[in-house]
């Protein structure tokens, strides 16, 4: 990191200001925060390390505004490298390395859980974790997974995610169901019979009690067989 300010600490030794004419590193320091912060633009809790300046550096005082911009990729958390430069005169450039953490809430299990349980509130706790530490599609509040099922077993305090949930059983075969077809401004329902188990969202065949007739639709929240109409 030092690596990256030697060359213009150079620059700035060759020729020493007047007493009281250095540029103030506080100033650069708080630049840096400014400009970060303001590219996350997000929630949760951001911690902003500064790994530089070096506290030894030299750089004459700049007479205006100092600008920053990102150097490269910025990603939301981790690593990234900010530009500052002195657009006045003497016009100077460094570069300041950057940490970004942030802290988000997440959703955990509360105890170990076995595939294929309904979870309770009182299965899940939300806590503060480093979102780069979360898995893809990481859940935050109780309400995306309570009465949601378990695909495989978690253990205790391990992060939940979308894809290791799936909906209720709701129907099961030969159980009578309500047949909705809705698109392109109609709405029909008929009386059926399931042909299979169901959960919500889940794409099942069911009979038709009048017609006869065999269709396939998706488990809706109250059970009825959704089946989309097209023109």
């Amino acid at each position: 990191m030092v690596g990256l300010f030697l060359g213009l600490a150079f620059l700035c030794a060759a020729a020493p200001a007047a007493a009281g004419a250095w540029q103030s590193l506080d100033v650069v320091r708080q630049a840096v925060q400014t400009h970060t912060r303001a590219a996350l633009g997000q929630g949760g809790e951001v911690e902003v390390i500064l790994d530089g300046p070096p506290p030894d550096l030299h750089l004459p005082a700049c007479d205006e505004p100092l600008r920053t911009r990102d150097l490269g990729l910025a990603p939301a958390s981790g690593p990234r490298t900010v530009e500052v430069a002195c657009p006045g005169r003497p016009s100077w450039i460094i570069y300041v390395p950057v940490r970004v953490r942030t802290r988000v809430a997440a959703l955990v299990a509360a105890r170990a859980l076995g595939a294929g349980q309904v979870l309770r509130a009182e299965d899940l706790r939300a806590v503060p974790a480093e979102q780069t530490a979360l898995p893809p599609s990481a859940l935050s509040k109780p309400e995306e997974a309570v009465g949601r099922v378990l695909r495989y077993a978690v253990s205790a305090g391990q992060p939940l995610t979308a894809p290791m949930l799936t909906g209720a059983q709701m129907v099961r075969s030969g159980q009578a169901v309500a047949i909705v077809a809705e698109g392109a401004g109609v709405r029909l329902v008929a009386t059926g019979v399931a042909m299979e188990n169901g959960r919500e969202g889940q794409s099942i065949l069911a009979r038709n009690s009048q017609s006869g007739r065999v269709v396939s639709g998706v488990v809706g929240a109250q059970g009825e067989i959704l089946v989309s109409v097209s023109r």
